[in-house]
């Protein structure tokens, strides 16, 4: 006689595939909270880096801040 394993009830099937569809859902969420923390980032460098009043390295006494991110991005 061949006895074969039971079958998950739909039940299951239904609540793993509920679970699967939510950590997809999560991830995609976090993934886009990451992109809008980049964004202001990258607000704040643009901002910092276009400001004329501010001294570029080389040219006098740069804040210690400045002077890393523009190095770092040239």
């Amino acid at each position: 006689m061949i006895v074969f394993p039971p079958s998950r009830s739909p039940d299951l099937e239904f609540f793993d595939r509920g679970i699967k569809a939510l950590d997809i859902c999560n991830a995609i969420r976090d993934g886009i909270e990451q992109i809008r923390h980049w964004k202001k980032h990258l607000e704040i460098v643009f901002l910092i880096a276009s400001d004329p009043s501010l001294p570029h390295p080389g040219r006098g006494t740069a804040p210690p801040a400045k002077k890393a991110l523009l190095t770092s991005l040239s």
